[in-house]
């Protein structure tokens, strides 16, 4: 690697975190790993590291008495930095592949139930995490064609494979099975797999990461189908607890099932999805304050928030008020441009703003003279402005519906200023577009075919028959907020005498 590294000579505070990590990692003292993992590596990163890379491998091999299973690991943080905090180069690209390919390698070689090596939970998402994090980054460097020497073109040509999306599906599926997990079988069967005592605690754990893995894999190469597949083994109602107990994991799962619902036009339950994290990180903002990753976690809930603002513009719900005044504060005008405009501007913003960071996953024309790496980002906000589009009308003919009772078709033309056949057209369009798919329980794909039409009306000949959808206020919710608000403060108060 190219990438400017720290002294030979190492520090003393480094010298012994490596020691000490790598006598926990023999000694399976989880917990204490986790400790160091999450506060001491990133400490020393900043005090030493700060500008480059952590000491090379090989310096660091004659200290842990040439560990393997250490410094496979040892390198996974070593690259991990690289990305984070460095510009990685094309050796750094490639080598750091190599590395995951040896270390999933061994993962899964390892006896079901005695594996050579525990890692904690939080350490076993990460790895995942950034695994994917680098398999963007990787696709993103090389549609980046004005940027590259001839070199990197070079070997770009020569390694095609490199990074390929089917290696990254291949592994995360291979976790999955070897945390006992099937795609085909009921969620009830999966279930008590997780209660199999013949498999490591450590190896379901991977297993249910690596469902949220293809979930987010799926989304950044915008198959959305296949990212919600990818949680049929979960069950959300009861399993959910295994993968909330590492934050960053929590928020990537709503995110992106959020954004899978959103892109399949299943506004409802993409509401649904992203309500229940924000209200969660509403409730919980002291103790996300005090993880290591909030600055990321707030990060995704302010975009679950722009996402939340667009879905409920296209199929307004009943929403937490808390979620509501946040919208409110932070998109009000941009909110109601959306509503009544359906102001296109306003939408590509927050959707840019807020959408994932899209694979452009065909190889590039390295000859070419134009980076291609956001041509994946316009062709997916086109097919969702068309989506958009498509519903222009909406707003106007609501607004004309709930005048009446009942209205003959040539009156609402003249109310919706268009001839008799448009309008036609257009209630029957209303009729199509807000007749969704709604998770009522099961795998995340499955639903139960329901209208989200604000008004429901029926077309006789020439006549309207129109019942107003009322929205049922939810006052047990209010007063839960209330009494938790009075418990904060109460125990704030409790706190200062």
């Amino acid at each position: 690697s190219t990438t400017p590294s720290g002294d030979n000579v190492l520090p003393d505070p480094v010298r012994a975190f490596l020691e000490n990590l790598n006598r926990r990692l023999g000694k399976r003292t989880v917990y204490e790993m986790q400790t160091m993992y999450e506060s001491e590596f990133n400490k020393l990163s900043e005090r030493f590291f700060k500008t480059v890379s952590w000491p090379d491998p090989e310096v660091v091999a004659p200290l842990v008495n040439h560990n393997e299973n250490f410094l496979l690991l040892y390198k996974e943080l070593y690259f991990r930095h690289v990305y984070a905090k460095l510009e990685p180069t094309i050796d750094d690209h490639f080598d750091s592949f190599q590395n995951y390919i040896d270390l999933f390698n061994l993962i899964l070689g390892m006896e079901p139930l005695e594996p050579a090596f525990e890692l904690p939970s939080v350490w076993l998402w990460d790895m995942l995490d950034k695994f994917i994090d680098q398999f963007q980054s990787f696709h993103r460097f090389r549609h980046r064609v004005t940027e590259l020497s001839d070199d990197d073109k070079k070997m770009l040509r020569e390694n095609p494979d490199i990074w390929s999306a089917p290696t990254v599906i291949k592994y995360m599926h291979a976790f999955v099975r070897k945390g006992g997990l099937e795609f085909n079988k009921p969620i009830e069967e999966n279930a008590e797999e997780h209660k199999d005592e013949s498999i490591h605690a450590m190896f379901k754990t991977l297993a249910y990461f690596s469902l949220v893995g293809l979930l987010r894999v799926n989304c950044l190469l915008c198959d959305y189908a296949s990212a919600l597949h990818a949680l049929d083994p979960l069950d959300l109602r009861h399993n959910k607890h295994i993968l909330t107990q590492v934050l960053t994991c929590h928020v990537s799962l709503y995110y992106y099932m959020g954004f899978a619902y959103l892109m399949t036009r299943r506004y409802v339950d993409s509401i649904k999805i992203f309500s229940y994290f924000l209200t969660y990180a509403g409730r919980n903002r002291h103790n996300i304050s005090r993880n290591v990753n909030a600055d990321a976690v707030n990060k995704k809930a302010d975009e679950m928030l722009g996402l939340i603002s667009m879905a409920y513009s296209l199929s307004p719900e009943n929403l937490d008020e808390t979620i509501m005044t946040d919208m409110k504060e932070k998109y009000g005008e941009k909110l109601e441009a959306m509503q009544q405009n359906r102001d296109m501007a306003v939408y590509e913003e927050l959707f840019t703003k807020s959408c994932p960071r899209f694979i452009t996953y065909s190889a590039p024309n390295y000859d070419g003279e134009a980076n291609t790496h956001g041509d994946t980002l316009a062709t997916q906000w086109k097919l969702l402005s068309n989506e958009i589009k498509s519903r222009l009308n909406f707003p106007d003919i609501y607004n004309n519906l709930r005048l009446f009772t009942s209205v003959s078709t040539p009156t609402l033309a003249g109310f919706v200023k268009c001839d008799e056949s448009s309008v036609h057209t257009e209630l029957m369009k209303l009729k199509h577009k807000t007749w969704n798919l709604r998770w009522i329980g099961g795998a995340p794909n499955d639903g139960k075919w329901l209208s989200s039409a604000e008004v429901d009306y029926v077309i006789d000949q020439d006549m309207v028959h129109v019942a107003e959808r009322s929205l049922v206020r939810r006052n047990g919710e209010y007063f839960i907020r209330t009494v938790l608000k009075l418990n904060e403060i109460a125990s704030d108060l409790r706190r200062r005498q």
